[in-house]
Formats: C-alpha cells, sequence, structure tokens
C-alpha cells in the first residue's frame, strides 16, 4: 500500500465536496484505506479504521484527500448555523489524519463545545421546534397550511409534466398557453383556494426560475437516492456522447452496480456538455462525476464504451487512462456495438447481400422522399395483400435491424414490383429518375437479388436476435458471451448440404410465385493465362444451386469469423477467469489456473482463503444436473436465504461477475429521452434545467415515489421568505 502525503485542502473546497453528496455522510466499509507513516526511526504505518464508522457516526471520509471530517461541523458551517473559526479545524479545514491518536481525537471532538452546538443547532433544535408565528396564531397557522396544499399541487404539476418529457412552457410571449399554466388553470377548476392562490401578485412561485429550482430539488432529491443505494458498491462506467439539437456535445454518464439480492442495475445520472470531445476531456468529466457523487473510483470494476479510438485507445484512450489509476476498471467494448460492425463487416464481403441492400436503400428513398408514389404502393398493397405487414425502410445505422426491412421485402415482393412499374409511367418525363426506377425493378427480377435478400434476412436475422438480448439491462458480460456462442451454434448449425437444400427450396418457391428470372448458370470462361496455375482443369458448377452453395456457405464463416473476432477482447479474458473459478466449481472441475489469476487482480476485494473454502461447497449446491450457467448459480445463492454467509466470497465474485454490462444500450436509450426533451422548439433549454428534466423522465418509477413534502422542505429552507410564507411540510 502506498502511504499518504497529500496537503489539507483549504475550506471552502472541503466543504464544497462535503456537502455536494448528500445529508448523510460518507461511509465506505469495504475501501482499503492508505497507510501513514508514523515514527522517526522506529516507522509504524497505521490506517483508518471502518469499525470507526460504527462507534462515530459524524466521521465523513474524503477520497480525494484521503482524511476524515466530521460531517455534522461541516454541515452546519455550510448552512451558517456554525461559524467556520469556532470549529475544530483538524476535522473541519484541514481533515484528520492522525491515525495513531484516532479514538481519543475522535471522543475529545465529539465531547467539544463546537460539536455539541453544531448538533444541536442542525438536528435538536429543527427537529424539536415549531413556527413560533404559527404557535402565537391561528390564523396564520390556518394560512400556511393551505398555501402549503397549493404549493405542493404546483408540485405535483411539474413532476406530472417533466414525468411525462412534456414541454412547460408556452410559446413566446403567449405563457398562459404552455401545458404548465394550463394544467394548473384545470387543477384550479375545482379547488377555489388553490384559484385564489394562483391570483396572488407575488410568491406564488410558478415563474421560470421557480420552476428550474423546484426541478432541480427533485431531481437532487432522486440522484441522492441512487448514490446512496451505490455507497460501498463496486460499479461500471458507461459513457457514450452524442449531438443535441442545439449542436452542443452531450456526454452521458450511466452507472451500472450490483446489490445484495445480486440485482443488476444501469442507473443513468446526467448529461454533461463537452467542449472537446477528446480522451483528455472525457476522462477529467469522468472523474468529476465521481468526485461530485462522491463514487471513489478504486470501486470501479469496469467501463463499457463504443470502440472509437478516442474510447479504447492504447495509449491516450479514456479507457487506458482510467486503467492506469484503477487496473481492475477492465474495458469491455459494447457488445451491441461489436455484433453491428461485425455484421457490417460481413456485409461488405459477401458482395450479393451487399448488392441487394445497395438496391434496397434505392427503393427507401424512392418511397420515403415521395408521398406520390407512397401513396401509390400502398393503393397497390390494399389491393393485392391487404393482410401483409407494409414495406420498412432500411435502418442507417443498426445494421442487424435491416433483417425486418428484407423479411418485408420478401412478404411484399408482387406488390413492390407493380409499384415500380407504376413508378415507371410516372417517370416519363424525368429521365434522371425512370433510369433510377428502371434499374431498381431489374433487379427485382433477378434471381440473385432474391437470393441475396433472403440469405441476408436469415443471417441478420439471428444477429437481430443476439442484439435484443444483449440489449436488456439485467444481462452481464459474460451471460452476453454466452448468447453470442448459443448464436454461433445455431450459424454453425446452417452450414450443412441439408441446410442449403432447404433454403434453395425455400427461395425457389418465392422465385416461382413471383415475376423472377430462372436461376441459370453462368457461361463458362476460361482462366486468364496469367491467373493459371499447373495444367489442371477449372471447376465449373454443374447446377445453378451448386453455383450458388459456395456464396450461402461463404456468408456464414464470414459472419461467424466477425462475431468471434469482435467478441474476443483482452479485458474478457481476465474477468472469464471470475467466470471460470464459480462454473469449474460448481461441475467439479480443476480450476486453480482461474484462482490464481483472480487472486492477482482481485486480492483485495476478495478474501482468497476463505473462497478456497467455499468454493468446493459450490458443488454441493448445484445438484439439480444439466448445464450449470451463470443463472443457475445465481439462483442457488439466492436460495440460501439467511445462509448466505455461508458462501459470503462466492457472493462477491457473482457481484464483481453480473457488474460488468454485456452492451451500453443505456446510454442510447438517454439519447432517446434527451431527443424528445430537447426538441428543435426547446434548443435554448439550459443545461442544469435539461438534467434536472432528463432524470425525472428517465428514472419514471423513483419521479412517482419521491415525496412532495421532503420536496418541498428542501425548497422552502433555502430561503428565510419562503418559510414565512409556506412554513414547514413535515
Amino acid at each position: 500500500m502506498a502511504l499518504s502525503k497529500h496537503a489539507g485542502p483549504s475550506l471552502s473546497a472541503q466543504l464544497e465536496r462535503v456537502l455536494v453528496v448528500e445529508d448523510k455522510p460518507f461511509q465506505p466499509r469495504d475501501l482499503t484505506f492508505p497507510l501513514v507513516a508514523f515514527g522517526v526511526k522506529n516507522v509504524v504505518c497505521r490506517s483508518f479504521q471502518p469499525s470507526w464508522f460504527s462507534s462515530w457516526e459524524w466521521l465523513h471520509w474524503d477520497s480525494k484527500s484521503e482524511r476524515a471530517f466530521c460531517h455534522t461541523c461541516c454541515l452546519a458551517v455550510s448552512k451558517k448555523l456554525l461559524i467556520a473559526s469556532c470549529a475544530d479545524g483538524a476535522f473541519l479545514t484541514k481533515g484528520f489524519q492522525n491515525w495513531k491518536d484516532a479514538t481519543t481525537s475522535f471522543r475529545r471532538h465529539e465531547s467539544s463545545e463546537c460539536h455539541r452546538e453544531a448538533v444541536e443547532r442542525l438536528l435538536t433544535v429543527p427537529a424539536t421546534t415549531k413556527d413560533v408565528g404559527e404557535l402565537l396564531s391561528s390564523k396564520l397557522a390556518e394560512d400556511k397550511r393551505a398555501a402549503r396544499e397549493s404549493f405542493l399541487k404546483i408540485l405535483s404539476a411539474l413532476r406530472f409534466l417533466a414525468r411525462q418529457g412534456l414541454p412547460m412552457r408556452g410559446d413566446g410571449p403567449q405563457e398562459e398557453d404552455g401545458n404548465f399554466s394550463q394544467l394548473l388553470k384545470l387543477t384550479s377548476s375545482s379547488d377555489p383556494a388553490f384559484a385564489e392562490w394562483l391570483q396572488r401578485k407575488s410568491s406564488k412561485y410558478t415563474g421560470h426560475d421557480m420552476q428550474n429550482e423546484i426541478l432541480q430539488v427533485m431531481a437532487h432529491r432522486i440522484l441522492r437516492g441512487i448514490i446512496e443505494e451505490m455507497q460501498g458498491q463496486f460499479f461500471t462506467v458507461m459513457v457514450d456522447e452524442t449531438t443535441d439539437s442545439s449542436t452542443i456535445e452531450q456526454m452521458t454518464a450511466v452507472f451500472r452496480w450490483v446489490d445484495d439480492q445480486l440485482e443488476p442495475h444501469e442507473e443513468f445520472i446526467g448529461m454533461y456538455a463537452l467542449e472537446k470531445a477528446d480522451a483528455a476531456t472525457i476522462f477529467g468529466m469522468i472523474k468529476d462525476v465521481c468526485t461530485r457523487l462522491n463514487l471513489p473510483l478504486e470501486f470501479c470494476r469496469g467501463q463499457c464504451y463504443d470502440g472509437a479510438s478516442v474510447m479504447r485507445g492504447h495509449r491516450n484512450g479514456v479507457a487506458a487512462q482510467l486503467l492506469q489509476i484503477n487496473p481492475r476498471a477492465l474495458y469491455t467494448h459494447c457488445y451491441g456495438h461489436a455484433l453491428n460492425l461485425a455484421c457490417q463487416d460481413m456485409v461488405r464481403d459477401i458482395k450479393c447481400i451487399k448488392d441487394c441492400l445497395n438496391t434496397v436503400f434505392e427503393l427507401s428513398k424512392l418511397l420515403k422522399y415521395s408521398a406520390k408514389r407512397n401513396a401509390t404502393y400502398q393503393r397497390l398493397k390494399d389491393d393485392m395483400a391487404p393482410d401483409q405487414a407494409g414495406f420498412r425502410t432500411l435502418c442507417p445505422t443498426r445494421w442487424t435491424t435491416r433483417s425486418a426491412s428484407l423479411a418485408s421485402i420478401v412478404s411484399n415482393y408482387s406488390v413492390l414490383q407493380a409499384s415500380l412499374t407504376e413508378f415507371e409511367s410516372m417517370a416519363t418525363y424525368d429521365a434522371e429518375m425512370s433510369a433510377r426506377v428502371s434499374g431498381i425493378a431489374h433487379q427485382f427480377s433477378l434471381f440473385s437479388f432474391l437470393f441475396g435478400v433472403m440469405l441476408g434476412r436469415k443471417i441478420l436475422g439471428l444477429a437481430e436476435n443476439l442484439s435484443k438480448t444483449l440489449q436488456k439491462k439485467d444481462i452481464s458480460a459474460a451471460e452476453g458471451q454466452a448468447a453470442a456462442t448459443v448464436t454461433l451454434r445455431s450459424l454453425t448449425s446452417l452450414r450443412n448440404d441439408t441446410s442449403f437444400d432447404t433454403f434453395w427450396a425455400d427461395v425457389v418457391k418465392v422465385q416461382s410465385a413471383n415475376d423472377v428470372d430462372e436461376p441459370v448458370l453462368a457461361r463458362k470462361r476460361k482462366t486468364p493465362a496469367r491467373f493459371a496455375v499447373g495444367t489442371g482443369q477449372g471447376h465449373y458448377p454443374e447446377s445453378p444451386a451448386d453455383h450458388y452453395k459456395p456464396i450461402y456457405f461463404a456468408a456464414i464463416d464470414t459472419v461467424m469469423a466477425c462475431i468471434k473476432e469482435r467478441f474476443d477482447q483482452p479485458g474478457y479474458k481476465v474477468y472469464s477467469c471470475l467466470e471460470g473459478v464459480v462454473l469449474k466449481a460448481a461441475n467439479g472441475d480443476d480450476y486453480s489456473a482461474e484462482l490464481a489469476r483472480v487472486e492477482d487482480m482481485y486480492a483485495t476485494d476478495i478474501n482468497v482463503p476463505l473462497l478456497q473454502t467455499q468454493l468446493p461447497l459450490l458443488k454441493s449446491l448445484c445438484t439439480g444436473g444439466g448445464n450449470i450457467s451463470i443463472g443457475t448459480i445465481k439462483t442457488a445463492l439466492l436460495n440460501l436465504g439467511r445462509g448466505r454467509e455461508l458462501l459470503s466470497e462466492i457472493f462477491a465474485i457473482m457481484k464483481l461477475i453480473l457488474v460488468m454490462p454485456a452492451s451500453n444500450a443505456t446510454s442510447e436509450r438517454s439519447f432517446s429521452a434527451l431527443r424528445r426533451l430537447k426538441t428543435y422548439l426547446r434548443t435554448t433549454m439550459a443545461q442544469a434545467r435539461l438534467n434536472a428534466l432528463l432524470l425525472l423522465h428517465v428514472h419514471k418509477d423513483k419521479a412517482d415515489l419521491l415525496s412532495l413534502r421532503q420536496c418541498g422542505d428542501d425548497f422552502v429552507a433555502a430561503n428565510e421568505h419562503r418559510l414565512n410564507i409556506l412554513g414547514k411540510f413535515q
């Protein structure tokens, strides 16, 4: 362990760190605390002891300065309930680090006048004292009660609009036409007291600034609840970037963690505007977010990003910079992105699939960019195939989802051919458009095009099924690898003559039902002399099926090779040792090699001697037979109930396995929320308001559980004038 030599931070900086978390002190009990050297000749190294948190509940650990502070005194000073100069400097301004005399110093500070005064002003007095004005005047008490009821209706309206992602303000000067004003007006129609409140000239708390502050109060409540649940747990950093409607580069931050029930959670934290989308800026933003939320990077056990060089660069990428600080924060390239790239590589290498997708893309433009042609297609479809789903355009970015578009081509083949014939007659006076339509119609008449469509649908359909599995929040990297293995087995089962014959019969059946040319062999051509090797005769296929069979096999081989290459990541090789230990122990196999790797990497996270004692018990626990997986072991462990302490270290390994996600889909879902909230008509929205709205909109379940009275107390606590009008809610 490294010896701590940090200097004490300034008072203002320390107060900001303490109070930016929440109202409770940060007390990590599983953290490896740094050693501090004492003595000159006989040097003795000591560190902070986690058991002190139980004896002195006011202790707050600051990970950045590696010192202890009195959270109660810091909070009292920040709320101006205590003068900073009267407080104990070792626990407020500099931070305490003299572990040799720690218990004596803690007792001395706890019995000091300054600490007792902070406890009294911060905790005792607010809990026991009521509003003096309300005690003296029943009329004032009734007015404040009515004011609180009216304010709660304002809070409820704002929460509803933010939860649903609806705009609040009106268009331009017509503020009364906004959703917020109209919702308040609707509520007041059945509540005369609230209608009277809305007629007030001032202090009715419905203005723009008040909306922003109330939204931030509710959002901070949600954020504090998330961070409180994450304290002391391992987590994975998930980051992605996008550009919003104001052309601002936004970085979304998501943290994945696993609770004591072995249930993974992926929590959206917020959006952060980036000046530059380079590795240094993104990494600095990640560190800043973790510092502000009091989530030490020492607890980070994973990183999940896309495959851009900024993120995965070996020397200066974001992943490499975090690995330099914490080697156990293993990087995984998002499997969703990896699968998408594997499909892209396959399409690029298989010519018939690439050509058919180019043709389908041109057809998409014909229908999408012309209302007249689209209406013609809909009329023909209603006449010829009213029960069939319509044509789906190609997704511009997600290659796996293109299987649905290819499937719609097959089911609407005759309708599309008839539509192309009508399009040709409509483009008589436009030579360029006529040539485009004729070219697409010609492709639809070729057997090679139909073969490419159906082959692409078959392969991309399996990839799309895998993609949907990887996008689930509760799936881990280990389970993602298992799903990819199952998909590879399915593709392998298709690589035989029987499967090809079945596929060929399906293609011929569709060809005979539509106006598509018969499959024919290409003219035999002699190999040019400059390419000829030896004197043997070249191979010529004997039938059209023999000609297309190598294309079928090549497509399967290519996509399998691409998936294996993209999913074989360096970080997973280390991570798979955790999975190997529990799986081999459950199956009764030798796990010594994997255990040695785990001991080398996770020695401070796991009690290895105790783990060696517990691993043999895993085989007797998983006695159900059949294929034992991570899910099987998880279920068996949860069935132990209160006897979980028997396998405590295996629980720790399971948390490390489940904390690594299979994909970064949660970050991309937050982009969808961003596009719903910050639209073309709302581009001037400030970053603070945007983050508050996003938190309430993304975390709908947590927004529903918010205590509006607690939010009201938070709002009142910021201003004495509000207290005089509203009083205390609780």
